[in-house]
């Protein structure tokens, strides 16, 4: 993959210098002093790397960068990027490389590293790898080429490099729902324009390969779908200095599968991959590009959708316009597809049919939508009437856009957050297992497993329901290792704690003979984490990790209890930066008195939970309520 660049000098991953001062200046202030860095991350050389580059980076003499980049800074550069580093230290990395390409006579070596790493972690991605500044390096390069007959060697970095890092399914951050591919999206997507750009016949294959990364159903990811949407726009809009970067021909031979899967994401019940099908026409390149019969054919039946509006509002209002462009293709036509759509006797396809059957008191399991969430977590409509007219439909999804407005999201979220640093918890007594969704496993204890979880609330999306921490103890587990009165302890202990700097008890219930403690969320991981990736506290925040954490334990004494178990891993941190104590599986009684007040409590908080399963209940603890409340 040896090939004649030269960097173009304008296209660095900085906008100027001043940019790149404010750059060194965030990152010294960030890890404090330069001795700092090396001697809290402990990983030898590497712990060096924000060290030299601050010093090569200062004052941007040239011959200063080669005795560092000469020395084995570019490779050190690549190294850390692996370890996960900070916002403002992955621009002064990304800078790093540049310069390391930039001021490096042999620059084979450092294409073939950056290659290498790119070829590494589509083998074997890891969310702690970051690999935006390599792949914004890669794009500098590209944007300055100069050889134009390199199509081999640009045809190898695309399948072997640049492809594979379309495939990862996995999740980067599960609770924000963000993709691995989302923390390198943009940079990828560059750097694929770019290669299309150089070679032009690689178009059609970089659109085959978006398509043949699209999510299973075993693997489905909404934000995932959404950016692969981002980059097929971007590449059928894309141009060069005289025509289309897909051009005609291409554009023909990759058109049916680029409709069929845009179609298919405009007729989904998800409102946001829907809403993302259909922003593309926003774009009046597409308008151009997708000109065509075969167009209409493909869209309309999507967008009809069995003569049944979509229960979004803004879905709705967005396929009036489509419409209306598939209007101006041919009218004609359109009105042809329209009637032979209606006059086929359809079945409508909203969620309100996923409960055909089924009734709360019918002893069985209410049946889960696709995206995991119960039916009644979906907002319904009253939009089941099945038109028989275009001009019908499209009233009917004028008047559902006019009538509904949405729901303060933001505000609600705001309010959520605010709950977690109030004095006293919010409690929800009645709290059921169907009312959750269930996310990844955030760790592992004596007593069972910790889940991330989100509540559903119909009014708003599901972007924004309040986030848990959703404690899970297994009957198995109970009886192999007899934790009963540690599990009854802890749920005794947290039913009095009230204080915002613990991880409070919102709601307890046994579904299944399991346990299921619901916690209040802390999004940054704990203290333990915080420290190895980040090293030694400073003063500033070590006063306020004790601070914080005495007035918690403070808390805990003055109701004659004894925490018990603090260390690093039980001090959690929310996504505002509080601190809250957890785990009280070995919290006890301080005095005699109170040992004696909790084992009595314990000997029958196992046996009064509430059932937590949505069919009604006569065997639910009126105690547990009150206790709850």
């Amino acid at each position: 993959m040896d090939i004649e660049f030269e960097l173009d000098k304008k296209l660095n991953p900085f906008n100027d210098d001043e940019e790149c001062v404010k750059c060194v200046e965030a990152v010294r202030k960030y890890y404090d002093t330069e001795k700092r860095i090396v001697r809290n991350w402990n990983e030898g050389l590497e712990g060096e790397v924000p060290t030299m580059l601050l010093r090569a980076l200062k004052g941007f003499e040239q011959s200063k960068n080669l005795v560092f980049f000469q020395a084995g800074l570019g490779e050190l550069c690549l190294a850390r990027l692996r370890k996960c580093p900070c916002a403002a230290e992955r621009r002064l990395l990304a800078y790093g490389l540049w310069a390391w390409y930039m001021y490096t006579e042999d620059r084979s070596k450092i294409r073939l590293a950056l290659g290498d790493e790119l070829r590494t972690f589509g083998s074997s991605p890891q969310w702690r790898w970051i690999i935006s500044p390599i792949l914004a390096t890669l794009k500098c390069i590209l944007q300055g080429i100069c050889c134009s007959e390199e199509t081999n060697n640009l045809q190898v970095l695309w399948s072997q490099c640049l492809r594979p890092l379309y495939l990862p399914a996995e999740f980067a951050e599960w609770r924000d729902q963000l993709p691995l591919l989302g923390t390198y999206h943009a940079e990828l997507t560059a750097c694929t324009l770019a290669v299309c750009v150089a070679c032009t016949t690689l178009g059609a294959a970089a659109i085959t390969a978006v398509l043949d990364a699209w999510p299973t159903s075993s693997t489905a990811s909404t934000s995932k779908e959404v950016l692969l949407i981002t980059t097929l726009e971007q590449l059928l809009c894309a141009k060069n200095e005289h025509s289309w970067i897909i051009c005609d021909a291409q554009l023909e031979y990759v058109l049916p599968q680029c409709l069929n899967r845009l179609a298919l994401c405009a007729s989904s019940e998800n409102w946001r991959l829907c809403e993302r099908g259909l922003h593309v026409w926003r774009r009046p390149e597409i308008a151009i590009r997708f000109n065509r019969k075969q167009t209409i054919s493909a869209f309309a039946p999507a967008l009809l959708r069995d003569g049944t509006p979509h229960w979004n509002p803004t879905v709705n209002r967005m396929t009036l316009l489509v419409l209306d462009h598939l209007a101006a293709i041919d009218s004609k036509y359109l009105n042809e597809i329209a009637e032979h759509h209606f006059s086929v006797k359809q079945s409508t396809q909203s969620t309100n049919l996923d409960l055909r059957g089924w009734r709360p008191d019918s002893g069985q399991a209410p049946p889960l939508t696709l995206t995991g969430a119960a039916p009644w977590a979906i907002p319904q409509t009253n939009n089941d009437q099945v038109v028989v007219t275009l001009a019908s439909f499209r009233s009917a999804c004028a008047a559902i856009a006019q009538e509904h407005t949405y729901a303060e999201h933001a505000e609600y979220t705001k309010a959520w957050a605010a709950a977690l640093v109030a004095a006293a918890p919010e409690r929800l007594p009645n709290l059921k297992f169907h009312d959750l969704v269930f996310g990844r496993e955030l760790g592992q204890g004596a007593f069972g497993v910790v889940k991330y979880a989100k509540r559903i609330v119909r009014e708003i999306s599901r972007e924004a329901w309040p986030e848990l921490a959703v404690k899970v103890v297994t009957r198995a587990k109970l009886n192999e290792h007899k934790y009963e009165s540690s599990v009854a302890r802890e749920i005794c202990a947290l039913r009095k704690l009230e204080h915002p700097g613990i991880a409070r008890l919102i709601s307890s219930f046994k579904w299944r003979e399991d346990i299921y403690l619901v916690l209040e969320y802390a999004a940054n991981f704990d203290l333990h984490c915080d420290i190895r990736d980040r090293g030694a506290l400073d003063l500033e925040s070590t006063r306020f990790v004790v601070g914080s954490v005495l007035a918690a334990l403070l808390s805990i004494h003055e109701i004659q209890l004894v925490f018990g178990d603090l260390k690093p891993e039980n001090v959690l941190i929310t996504a505002a930066g509080h601190l809250k104590l957890t785990d009280f599986g070995g919290c006890r009684g301080a005095t005699s008195a109170s040992a004696r007040d909790l084992e009595f409590e314990a000997a029958t908080a196992l046996r009064d939970l509430r059932d937590g399963d949505w069919r009604p209940s006569n065997t639910s603890s009126s105690s547990e309520q009150k206790k709850n409340n």
